[in-house]
Order: structure tokens, then C-alpha cells, then sequence
């Protein structure tokens, strides 16, 4: 096998590519990656951590609710509300004379209460 300088200034380019690549594009690349997934966990963790603060608060405020309206059904009774007794008026026989009277009554009330322009 015979290895001429052709082949040896093509390792030697080879490699100092790679190590230049390497060095100033992958490195920082890399770097730039594991520092946006840090931030993405972290943030994660406490958007965890709120969910679990909420489903707390929540379940505290329904527990609260289901006390309190223990506490009124326990305390207060429902007031007992009987219907009022309204007198009923006997229909009356609508004769000329009572006609005429409801009439004048209600003439008098409208001229009474509606001002006039």
C-alpha cells in the first residue's frame, strides 16, 4: 500500500476542518440547545407546581362551599309562607245606574292624577 502526500494533506485538511467545525459551530450550537432545554424544564417544573397550587385553591374553595351551605341548611329553616287572603269580590249585577257611577268615578280619577297641557 503506498501513501503518497495527496493523501496525507487530505487527512491533515480533515482534520482541521473537523476541529474547527467542531470548535466554533458545534460547541455553541450545543450549548445553545441544553440552555433552551434547562429553561423549558424549569418552566415546566413551575407551571407544575402552579397546576398543583390551583387544584389545591379549587378543591379548597368547594370544600368551603360545601361547608357553608351545610352551615345555612343547619342554621336557617325556610320561613313558612302562607298565601294571602285576598277578599273576593261577589260579581255584581251591572245595572244603568252602577254603570253611569263607575263612570263618573273613574272620569273624576283620570282628570284628578293626568295633568293637563
Amino acid at each position: 500500500m503506498q501513501i503518497n502526500a495527496t493523501f496525507i494533506v487530505q487527512m491533515i485538511n480533515f482534520a482541521l476542518t473537523y476541529v474547527v467545525l467542531s470548535r466554533f459551530l458545534l460547541q455553541p450550537f450545543m450549548v445553545r440547545i441544553r440552555q433552551k432545554e434547562a429553561a423549558h424544564q424549569t418552566l415546566s417544573a413551575i407551571l407544575e407546581t402552579k397546576r398543583l397550587e390551583e387544584q389545591q385553591l379549587i378543591q379548597h374553595k368547594q370544600d368551603s362551599l360545601v361547608a357553608f351551605r351545610e352551615h345555612i341548611h343547619a342554621t336557617y329553616q325556610k320561613p313558612v309562607v302562607t298565601p294571602a287572603e285576598y277578599p273576593r269580590f261577589e260579581e255584581q249585577p251591572l245595572d244603568e245606574a252602577h254603570i253611569q257611577k263607575m263612570i263618573q268615578q273613574t272620569t273624576a280619577l283620570l282628570i284628578e292624577k293626568v295633568p293637563h297641557a
